[in-house]
């Protein structure tokens, strides 16, 4: 597109038509100049595709989450989400993408001890990554927790200690406190097995969704068994962003 200076077109006016050429060094001598220069006209559909000068960049800056755009139309904008500026579309349906692939992936450092024949929710003290605050080591250190509604992948690893007796595990990742969305179970057939357990689910999440990993045992002596801290593998719990 070229550059386009108004007081060089043809007959006055606001609007630009085919044809009318402009000053260049008017417009690529400041990005913000062209920007003033053409922005209504992209609201009223007089200028379909525009070119970016070479160095430049669009600043997108917070605002709170708009209403629906109007049938047709899309909007791009910049909010605050959990103390992080996200970029998203927002269609006139009223649905959201995410443009920043919001993720997080969590450990724990420490062995943690597992009762006999329960199944708690395994918590997690420290964050590999978390680009959207799922995740906090201070409060629900179990849970990665939804801001916005969407298809998220989540999977959980763990390593349960070998104990000299038949021991089954399973682990699970579980929606909201109660509903399980993925298992995987392990009975050795021997004893003094190690019991590795990988789990992971696809699933549509509404806002303010959370998920845990679950770890159950059960064993003939009736001990705890422990989830071991394992470099990279356990007890390990990610979750990332696909799509609305």
């Amino acid at each position: 597109m070229g550059t386009i200076t108004r007081g060089a077109k043809a007959g006055g006016g606001t609007n630009f038509n085919s044809g009318q050429t402009a000053d260049p060094a008017e417009a690529n001598t400041d990005f913000n100049t062209l920007y003033t220069e053409f922005n209504g006209e992209l609201d009223d559909a007089n200028i379909k595709t525009g070119e970016m000068p070479g160095g430049k960049s669009f600043r997108f800056t917070e605002m709170s989450a708009p209403s629906n755009p109007s049938a047709n139309d899309i909007l791009l904008y910049a909010v605050d989400q959990s103390t992080v500026t996200s970029l998203r579309l927002h269609d006139s349906a009223g649905l959201i993408t995410l443009l920043n692939a919001p993720g997080a992936r969590v450990y724990n450092s420490a062995n943690i001890s597992v009762a006999n024949d329960t199944a708690p929710a395994l918590t997690f003290d420290t964050e590999r990554h978390d680009t959207h605050a799922f995740h906090s080591t201070s409060s629900n250190t179990g849970r990665l927790t939804i801001s916005v509604a969407g298809k998220y992948a989540v999977c959980g690893h763990i390593n349960f200690e070998t104990g000299a007796d038949y021991t089954r595990v399973y682990l699970s990742i579980r929606l909201n406190g109660t509903t399980g969305l993925a298992f995987q179970a392990d009975t050795p057939s021997t004893a003094n097995l190690s019991h590795i357990l990988s789990v992971g689910t696809i699933y549509s999440f509404a806002a303010n969704d959370y998920v845990e990993l679950t770890a159950y045992q059960s064993n003939i002596a009736v001990a705890a068994r422990n989830v071991l801290a394992l470099a990279n593998y356990s007890p390990e719990f990610a979750i990332a962003y696909l799509g609305p």
